[in-house]
C-alpha cells in the first residue's frame, strides 16, 4: 500500500492544518475515493460517542473513504483551518469528492452522515480493480462525479434530482439512437436543459464529462457529442440511474422518519434532563469560539418544541402551544390554564428559556460549551 493512501480503513488524525489537508485531499483524488473530515473538540460529548461510528465507517469503506478526524482546538494550524472551514458547532462532518466539499453535516447523526457517504460514493459508481492501485474508475465516470457534486453543491436536493434526471435523459437518447445526429446535439437555449441542468453550476460541466462539446452554430451555442459514441457511455447511464435511485429512496426514508417525529413530539416524549448549568456534559457539543451554532434547524426545532411541551413530566393538552412552553418553563401541569381554560401569562426568566434551549440542542446531538469557557470568550460587557 502506498504511503498516502489514507483509505486504509483507519482514523486518520491531523495536526498541521490546511496544509495537510491539502495533501490527504489531494491523494484521495489520485484515487478518485471520497474523504471524511470530522470536525470535533476534545471536550465535545457527542464527538467522543462518534468516534467508534468513525472507526467503523472507515473499515465498511476500505480503500474509498479516507477518514480524518481533527481537533479544532489541539493546534493554531487546526484553529485556522476550522474558521477558514467555517466550522460553527462540533462535530461538523465535511465530505470531500475531488478536492471539492460536496456535502456537510453538523451534529451526531450516524444515520445522517451513513446516507451522505452513501449517495456520494453512489456517483462514482461501484468500486473497480484498479481503485486500490490507484487506476480508478475510467475518467469519464471521475470527470462527471466531479461535475455532479458541483451540481449538488450549489442547489436543494430536488434541484438536484431533477438536474440529475435531466442529464440521465439527455445519455439515454444518445444511447438508444446510436445512428441519428439529432439527438446528439443539445442546443444550450433549449429549455428542458437550460432550467434544470444548464442553469446550475457544474452543469455544463456534466454534458462535457459525458462527450459533448459546446460550439457556435449560426450565432447560437450548441452542445454537441462526435460520433462514435464514447464506450464508457452506458456505465454511465447506470451509475446515474442507481444514483438516483439511491437518493430518492434515502430521501424518502428521511422524510418517513421526521413524519414519525412530528406525533412523538406532539405526544410530549419523556425529555432527557437538562444538563446541569455551567457544566460539560458527556451529552453536550458546543460552539467553535466567535460563532453562532450552525446546527440542523428542523432536528433543534422538533427538540424544543418536545422539551417545551413537558412540563414535570406532563404535557399540557389542549392547551396550545404558547400555553405549553409557559407551563414547561414556569408553571407546572396546568399552571398555563386560566379562568375559563384560558391561558394565562406566566413570566419566563432569561436563565430558565436559556436552560430550555439547552436542554433541546443536547437532545439535537449539539449543546453548549462550559460556562467558564463561554465567559472566557464571550466577557459580561459593564452596564451603559
Amino acid at each position: 500500500m502506498a504511503s498516502d493512501d489514507y483509505a486504509d480503513g483507519g482514523v486518520h488524525t491531523l495536526t498541521m492544518g490546511g496544509g495537510e489537508l491539502s495533501s490527504i485531499l489531494a491523494a484521495a483524488a489520485r484515487r478518485s475515493q471520497l474523504v471524511l473530515v470530522d470536525f470535533s473538540a476534545s471536550w465535545c460529548g457527542p464527538c467522543r460517542m462518534m468516534l467508534p461510528v468513525l472507526q467503523q465507517l472507515a473499515g465498511e469503506h476500505h480503500g474509498r473513504v479516507a477518514v480524518v478526524k481533527l481537533d479544532c482546538e489541539q493546534t493554531a494550524a487546526n484553529q485556522e483551518l476550522a474558521r477558514a472551514s467555517g466550522i460553527r458547532g462540533f462535530p461538523t462532518f465535511h465530505l470531500y469528492l475531488n478536492q471539492q466539499k460536496v456535502a456537510e453535516k453538523v451534529g451526531a447523526d450516524p444515520a445522517g452522515l451513513r446516507r451522505a457517504i452513501q449517495e456520494q460514493l453512489s456517483l462514482l459508481g461501484p468500486p473497480s480493480s484498479g481503485a486500490a492501485a490507484g487506476g480508478g474508475r475510467g475518467p469519464m465516470a471521475a470527470a462527471l462525479a466531479a461535475a455532479l457534486a458541483r451540481v449538488k453543491a450549489g442547489c436543494s436536493f430536488e434541484e438536484f434530482v431533477a438536474a440529475a434526471k435531466t442529464l440521465l435523459v439527455f445519455v439515454g437518447n444518445v444511447l438508444d439512437h446510436p445512428g441519428e445526429d439529432k439527438y446528439r446535439r443539445v442546443k444550450a437555449g433549449n429549455a428542458a436543459f437550460q432550467s434544470k441542468l444548464g442553469c446550475r453550476p457544474g452543469g455544463k460541466d456534466c454534458m462535457q464529462a459525458i462527450g459533448f462539446r459546446e460550439m457556435m452554430e449560426a450565432g447560437e451555442a450548441v452542445l454537441v457529442m462526435a460520433a462514435p459514441v464514447p464506450a464508457e457511455l452506458p456505465r454511465i447511464r447506470t451509475q446515474l440511474q442507481q444514483a438516483l435511485q439511491h437518493a430518492e429512496a434515502a430521501a424518502a426514508g428521511a422524510a418517513a422518519a421526521e413524519r414519525r417525529a412530528v406525533p412523538r413530539a406532539a405526544a410530549a416524549p419523556q425529555a432527557a434532563p437538562a444538563p446541569a448549568a455551567g457544566a460539560g456534559a458527556a451529552g453536550s457539543s458546543a460552539a467553535v469560539p466567535g460563532g453562532a451554532g450552525n446546527v440542523d434547524a428542523a432536528a433543534l426545532a422538533r427538540a424544543l418544541a418536545a422539551a417545551m411541551t413537558t412540563g414535570a413530566g406532563t404535557s399540557v393538552g389542549g392547551a396550545g402551544p404558547m400555553a405549553a412552553a409557559v407551563a414547561a418553563v414556569g408553571g407546572g401541569p396546568g399552571a398555563a390554564q386560566g379562568r375559563q381554560g384560558r391561558p394565562r401569562v406566566i413570566k419566563v426568566t432569561p436563565r430558565g428559556l436559556a436552560r430550555m434551549l439547552e436542554k433541546a440542542m443536547s437532545e439535537a446531538g449539539i449543546g453548549v460549551a462550559p460556562a467558564e469557557q463561554e465567559q472566557q470568550q464571550h466577557p459580561p460587557q459593564p452596564d451603559q
